[in-house]
């Protein structure tokens, strides 16, 4: 079987119907836990239907005076 191409690739392919997210008041180490426990290192933050923004892992871990507490 021939390798795909790019161009032939749809979102659909690498999509996740079961998406992890998290809201805008819960604190960075709720959403941290999630990440480990999901195997993911992007959680987008929504409120009701409406995306605010994503957290990533990497965002988590630079500021080394990150509290637990913070919000997301």
């Amino acid at each position: 079987m021939p390798k795909p191409r790019l161009r032939d690739l749809k979102v659909r392919d690498f999509m996740s119907r079961d998406v992890v997210t998290g809201t805008a008041d819960e604190p960075v180490s709720e959403i941290l836990g999630r990440m480990r426990t999901k195997d993911v290192h992007e959680i987008p933050i929504v409120e009701g239907k409406k995306l605010l923004g994503i957290v990533s892992m990497a965002a988590i871990a630079r500021p080394k005076s990150l509290q637990p507490t913070t919000k997301a």
